[in-house]
């Protein structure tokens, strides 16, 4: 089963690589579809979704190199100065579903002084091009404009560092929300040391003041776990999907959410969950019990999204992520309720561990310090 995926992953990527337009990679995306429904299945999920993500990555490589090779033809020339072209969201934490929409940014070196408009025009022209071109291919916008096209995602480095820091000097709901989608963003091309700085200020600015940590926390905690009294859950009750369990708001994000806050708080610079997942238990933020549970649920959730019904709507791919309630089988039901369960346990866990991570802090800041000599 192994061979069989992944070299069929492999030659769609090997397609990807000798694509010489968005048309031609248009039709490769709806083949990685009907890859997707043949090959999804029990006991496959995180090898799917390897395949799957490395596949989008390969992509969106492609993509970015046609908008340069654009640009040039244009006469805009080459990039100007190094840059990453970052991934948010589920691009940024390596777990794209097929229906995947954008989320991305732009972190370009700092350019020299009287260029700056310059680099950006250059750089602004690009993303617009990448964006045209993954719209092209099945890819919708994100709907919050979290795209390096808009100049709020797309900034130089010190650019990116005021920001960042305007963020966390006013941590606001909107100024929250931001850091948080921030805080997953991965180079999927370009310089992976921009990216890396970015994050390492994202770190050190939180391990610095830790009562940052707060107002993330209200912000991680947004998405309730939908378990009603005696442990029911908390079905749709209106619309196409009466009956069904919205699984994405429901347990994956909560999830994400609350692994993502353990991870500020312990250093952890990881995006993808799984991997923060396992940080946080070689470093002893959760235990080998903890974290071996919260792994296995988070397993569990990806393979109930890759069970959600998706379509295609105006040339792209969407799901409204909810499972449809013919498809809540009695085993079905016993693994969503115990992973329910584990998710509201786990973000009792982080309330617990981050106010007392701040109240530690807080306690500390507040002992009298002792004077020379003494």
């Amino acid at each position: 089963m192994e061979l069989t995926i992944g070299s069929a992953w492999q030659m769609l990527r090997t397609r990807i690589n000798r694509a010489e337009g968005s048309d031609e990679l248009a039709l490769i995306r709806a083949d990685m579809q009907d890859l997707f429904s043949k090959e999804a299945g029990e006991g496959t999920t995180v090898l799917v979704y390897k395949e799957l993500n490395f596949t989008h990555d390969t992509m969106i490589r492609k993509m970015i190199l046609l908008a340069e090779k654009r640009l040039a033809a244009e006469g805009a020339g080459e990039p100007p100065l190094p840059y990453a072209f970052l991934l948010m969201g589920s691009g940024g934490r390596e777990e794209q579903t097929p229906w995947s929409d954008q989320d991305n940014g732009l972190v370009y070196e700092n350019p020299p002084e009287g260029m700056e408009a310059a680099a950006d025009g250059y750089f602004s022209k690009l993303a617009q091009r990448i964006r045209q071109g993954l719209e092209l291919a099945g890819y919708p916008p994100c709907t919050g404009r979290v795209l390096a096209e808009n100049s709020m995602w797309r900034r130089s480095e010190s650019g990116w560092e005021d920001q960042l820091g305007g963020w966390f000097a006013e941590p606001v709901w909107e100024n929250v929300r931001y850091l948080l989608i921030a805080a997953d963003l991965r180079c999927v091309y370009g310089s992976e040391a921009l990216a890396n700085r970015l994050k390492q200020t994202f770190h050190e600015t939180i391990s610095r003041n830790r009562r940052l940590l707060q107002p993330l926390l209200a912000n991680t905690l947004h998405h309730k776990v939908p378990m009603g009294l005696l442990g029911r859950l908390v079905t749709e009750r209106y619309g196409p999907y009466a009956g069904g369990v919205d699984i994405k708001y429901g347990l994956y994000i909560p999830l994400v959410n609350a692994v993502r806050l353990l991870a500020l708080e312990n250093g952890v610079s990881h995006s993808s969950t799984l991997k923060r997942i396992a940080a946080l238990m070689d470093n002893g933020a959760l235990s080998d019990e903890t974290g071996t549970a919260c792994r296995e649920v988070f397993l569990s959730s990806l393979k109930m999204r890759l069970s959600t019904p998706f379509y295609r709507k105006n040339g792209h791919f969407a799901t409204a992520g909810i499972l449809p309630a013919e498809k809540l089988t009695r085993e079905c039901r016993r693994e969503l309720k115990n992973g329910l369960k584990f998710g509201r346990a786990l973000q009792r866990k982080v309330i617990r561990q981050v106010r007392g991570s701040v109240k530690g802090r807080d306690a500390s800041d507040a002992k009298p310090r002792g004077h020379a000599g003494q």
